[in-house]
Order: C-alpha cells, then sequence, then structure tokens
C-alpha cells in the first residue's frame, strides 16, 4: 500500500538487479562490520563471517549470471534470499537502530514478495480468467494483516492480466460483478488496479513531449475502473509508478499538473513519497543511515510546498504500514528524525491516514490498537509517540465513520488538514439533513 504497497511498487529487472548487486557486496567480509553498524574487529568471529559471505555470495552470482532465468522468477528467488539474509543480520546485530534497520528491511521484502507473487501465494492458474470476487475470497486464509498487501498484488495482477490479453482492463472496480467484492478489499484493490492502470500508461507513452497524453490516459482509466469515493487512491499510484520506474518524468508530469490540476497533483506528490520509501537506492540499511537519504529526497524533490507536504505524508503513510507489526521500528524513526519532520503537520498526516486506511481494510486485525499504544523506552520516546503516533491513530479512528459515510476514502491520499476536511463533512451532512426537511415539510 509499497507496499503496496507497494507498497515497494513493481521494480523492473534494473532496479532488481541493482538490489541483488548491492546485497552481495555487503556480504562479503570486508563490509558485513560496516554494514551493521560494528568497527573492525568487532565482536562477529572471521570464520562465521566467511559463512555468511560465501555461499550467499555465491548464490547470488549465480543467478546474476543465470540469463536463462525469467526475470520475475530471479526476482522472486533473490528476495526468498534477502529474506534469509535479513534475518541473520538482524539477528547477529545488537539491540538498536541498525537492528531496527533490518527489521524494517524484512517487512518491506514481506510486502513486496506478497505483491509480487501473489499467483503462486493463492495457487491462482495462468490459464483460466481472473475473477476479483473469487481470488479476492482467497486472500482470507491470509489472515487479516497479510491479506491487506495481498488484495493490493490481486488488484494488479487481475488488471495486468487483461493487458496481456492485450485487453483494456475496463469497469474492474465499478462493474456490477464488482459490487459482491467486501468493502474491506476496497482500498488496496484501488491501490493494485491504480499501479497496474499507470504502469501500462507508462509502457504506452513515455517521452517528455507526450505527458499531457500520458495524463490523459491514465486518468480516463482511473475513472472508468474505480468505484465511486475511491478515485483519489487510484491517481495516487500515478507518482509511485513515475518515481519508481520512470523517474525522468517526475518534473514533466509536476509541470503539467501544475497547470491543470492541483488535486492530481498532491495525489502524485504523494505517492511519489510512497516511491521513496520503497526506492531501491534506500531499501538497504546501509543506504538508510537510517531513513535520512529518504528523508532528503522528500523535501528536495519536489519542487515547492504542495509536493513536499505530500511527499512526507507519503513516505510517513508507507514507514506507517509497512512496520504496522512493529512499532519500535517507528519510536526508532522519531528517535533519530523528529527535527526532520517537525516544521509541518505532514507526517502526522501520514500516519494518521495510513491509520484510518487500515482500520477500513483490516477491521478483523488486532494489530492497529498494539501500534497505537506502544510504549517506548523512556519518557523522552513516550512523550513523541504520543504526539505523532498515539494522537494520529486516535483521530483516525474518529475520522474513518465519517469519511466512509460520506464516500470519501480516496481523499486521504493526498495531504490537506484532516480535521478542516471532517468538519466540511459534517456541515456539508447536516446542511443536507436540514434541506431533506425543509422539504419534507
Amino acid at each position: 500500500m509499497d507496499e503496496l504497497f507497494k507498497s515497494f511498487a513493481r521494480l523492473g529487472l534494473a532496479t532488481s538487479l541493482w538490489g541483488v548487486q548491492q546485497l552481495q557486496k555487503t556480504l562479503t567480509p570486508f563490509t558485513a562490520a560496516g554494514l551493521i553498524g560494528l568497527k573492525p574487529g568487532g565482536f562477529i568471529p572471521d570464520s562465521f563471517r566467511n559463512y555468511l559471505s560465501q555461499p550467499m555470495a555465491s548464490a547470488i552470482s549465480e543467478m546474476l549470471a543465470a540469463d536463462s532465468l525469467a526475470p520475475r522468477g530471479m526476482m522472486k528467488t533473490a528476495v526468498e534470499l534477502m529474506r534469509s539474509s535479513a534475518e541473520i543480520f538482524k539477528t547477529i546485530t545488537a539491540q538498536g537502530d541498525y537492528h531496527l534497520a533490518w527489521s524494517e528491511f524484512q517487512n518491506k521484502l514481506l510486502s513486496f514478495y506478497l505483491f509480487e507473487n501473489i499467483d503462486s501465494t493463492l495457487d491462482i492458474s495462468p490459464n483460466a480468467r481472473p475473477s476479483l470476487p473469487e481470488i479476492v475470497g482467497k486472500t482470507s486464509r491470509l489472515g487479516p494483516f497479510l491479506s491487506v498487501w495481498a488484495t493490493e498484488g490481486v488488484g494488479h495482477y487481475v488488471s495486468d492480466w487483461h493487458f496481456a490479453q492485450g485487453q483494456l482492463p475496463t469497469q474492474l472496480l465499478s462493474s456490477p460483478e464488482a459490487q459482491a467484492l467486501s468493502t474491506a478489499s476496497m482500498i488496496p484493490l484501488h491501490a493494485g488496479v491504480g499501479l497496474s492502470l499507470a504502469e501500462a500508461s507508462f509502457r504506452e507513452t513515455s517521452r517528455s513531449d507526450e505527458v499531457p497524453s500520458l495524463i490523459a490516459t491514465f486518468v480516463e482509466r482511473c475513472q472508468d475502473s474505480a468505484r465511486k469515493g475511491f478515485l483519489g487512491e487510484a491517481y495516487e499510484a500515478l507518482g509511485l509508478a513515475c518515481r519508481t520506474l520512470y523517474p525522468h518524468l517526475v518534473g514533466g508530469i509536476d509541470r503539467q499538473l501544475a497547470l491543470t490540476d492541483e488535486a492530481l497533483l498532491a495525489y502524485f506528490w504523494h505517492g511519489v513519497g510512497r516511491a521513496i520509501y520503497f526506492a531501491p537506492t534506500n531499501v538497504l540499511p546501509v543506504r538508510n543511515a537510517p531513513w535520512a537519504a529518504a528523508l532528503q529526497a522528500c523535501s528536495l524533490e519536489p519542487p515547492h510546498a504542495l509536493g513536499r507536504r505530500n511527499a512526507a505524508a507519503g513516505f510517513a503513510w508507507a514507514l506507517t504500514l509497512v512496520n504496522m507489526r512493529q512499532p519500535e521500528v517507528m519510536a526508532g524513526f522519531l528517535r533519530q528524525h523528529v527535527n526532520d519532520i517537525s516544521a509541518s503537520d505532514a507526517f502526522s498526516n501520514g500516519i494518521c491516514s495510513a491509520a484510518i486506511a487500515w482500520h477500513d481494510s483490516a477491521p478483523g486485525d488486532e494489530d492497529l490498537d498494539p501500534f497505537r499504544n506502544f510504549q517506548p523506552g523512556d519518557r523522552h520516546e513516550t512523550d513523541l509517540w504520543k504526539k505523532y503516533v498515539k494522537a494520529s491513530c486516535d483521530d483516525a479512528l474518529r475520522y474513518h465513520s465519517v469519511i466512509t459515510q460520506h464516500d470519501a476514502l480516496g481523499e486521504i491520499f493526498r495531504y490537506q488538514n484532516l480535521p478542516e476536511f471532517i468538519r466540511n463533512l459534517e456541515c456539508a451532512n447536516r446542511n443536507s439533513s436540514a434541506a431533506n426537511a425543509q422539504d419534507a415539510r
């Protein structure tokens, strides 16, 4: 909700190989100590470093040399290997920021794995026309937490299946058949479908001088497939796909949207923020530092305040959802970077919106309350948690019913003043009720 997510987004072969190559570098005896924050001569014996590096580096080298392997199969194997590697590094790393970075790395990989390999996870036949209600029903066996990421993958898979058949995926979530889908599946499905539509639009039109046509195609397809109230969520995927796969077009799309559609511009930069969180250059803990490079990108890449606020909110959104089960990751982020996020409410906005989305998408999940009520180690960290996380989650639980009542869940996929937004919805509801009462008289 990459994750995604995507959450992690759909990484191409080039970015996948980049990640594997970086992992190969980190698994050498000469870089292992630096990667996990230890000084040379630290507590990891040379024999154990060799045990880590030799078989894993060998396996990675074989994958990189295996030209006959399909890119998707190679990526699946690479992710499985990286997940195992991350568990080892997390185990041998002392408790602290680097331990948290490896935990976060694992969480990102899990989100991406479920999204990218949904067909094998749910045993979907590649030969049959996919049925959204049938496949979404299968995700429930994964449990409420994992089923959200899997459902996002389902939306992407079904939309991509139509493109692979040479068809446009029309009315995927707005057709009579889609009315049978559960309301809890709507947010992850729109995230997945929106990302597929964005990727397809970029594949067809990726020249800088064709940006207006690209945007028009993408918007038209989103309006066709999205259910009422979720259009903004589909729109947000444009930024996620662009920043991940076609970063050279970010500036051109920004300039075009600044002239034509400020709301779509906000959704775009929110998606860019999510993409920054999952970017291959930021995914490995050695690049995280932790999180500094991603925060810097959220601040420097957008050329205006609207973009910066939305990028920060999108980054916070992804950080929250990916690490819902491990609140200590968010606590570590606040400890390290509270000064970087204190200038505006964008980060709190992202946490609040993510909590609204999770409450809607995983109503049976029990992770939100422990996350909301987490108790960090000391008083300062507890105060930070209450200010940025607990208060945002408390607001989310209050706002959710108002937003769903007005079919406005798609609106939370961009930064805006949420208290004001809720007041406007409630005001509109009172005015409507008063008008109905007047008509009845």
